[in-house]
């Protein structure tokens, strides 16, 4: 039978940072009522807070048997994998969690940082493109320009940080990224007209204070003569 004045007592207890309290209270509420996977997620919850890691996964798992489609559970669970470098456990529950929110970019974001973890490259790229899809977020696309540079992919990359510019992201780095992207692709003029655009906003940005400092940051990509316009 539950008792709704313990349980009031242990998450009032829980909230105010009365841990210890707390702790205890779950355990005596859970020996009467084992099944209650709220308790076993709050357990879970307060073990993680105080550290003890393992024993988070046990509550939290327990609560998954009960409710297999509990969010708050199955967020803390990843976050308990992620931060413990357990990928495979992470993508298990990333898995299990998109079927519940297939929309949340913010977890597809964590699901393609498991896939990088564990080597499986080209899968993490789609995840991170699903994530940009889904919220139309700028920055997302900026950084999936990035990763694509990264797996060698120049075409997929520039596509990536046009739609981020269009989107909003008009930091002159991104242009400079895609006038390389273009550049490796073979568009010559689309390439001359970002990078132009670029060096002509890059003196207005905290990251290019200074002709100089735009001069050495582009003389690293070989850009340097045609964008400033001169030798000196």
């Amino acid at each position: 039978m539950l008792d709704e004045n313990g349980r009031k007592e242990a998450f009032a207890a829980h909230r105010c940072g009365d841990l210890a309290r707390a702790e205890r209270l779950y355990r005596e509420l859970l020996l009467t009522d084992p099944p209650d996977a709220e308790l076993h997620y709050c357990l879970g919850l307060l073990c993680y807070q105080t550290g003890r890691t393992p024993e988070s996964v046990k509550w939290l798992k327990n609560a998954l048997a009960l409710v297999p489609e509990s969010v708050p559970a199955l967020q803390l669970l990843i976050r308990v994998y992620d931060e413990t470098g357990d990928a495979e456990g992470a993508l298990l529950i990333l898995d299990q969690y998109l079927v519940q929110r297939p929309g949340d970019a913010g977890m597809l974001n964590v699901k393609g940082q498991q896939l990088v973890r564990l080597g499986h490259l080209h899968d993490a790229e789609q995840a991170f493109r699903q994530a940009a899809e889904q919220t139309g977020n700028a920055v997302m696309f900026h950084d999936l320009g990035l990763y694509r540079q990264l797996l060698g992919n120049p075409s997929g990359a520039a596509d990536a940080f046009a739609e981020a510019v269009q989107r909003g992201h008009d930091h002159p780095m991104t242009r400079l990224w895609l006038a390389q992207c273009l550049r490796a692709t073979g568009k010559t003029k689309e390439y001359y007209d970002v990078a132009t655009d670029a060096a002509r906003a890059a003196p207005t940005t905290s990251h290019f204070s200074s002709r100089r400092n735009w001069r050495a940051a582009t003389c690293a990509t070989g850009t340097a003569s045609m964008i400033t316009g001169s030798n000196s």
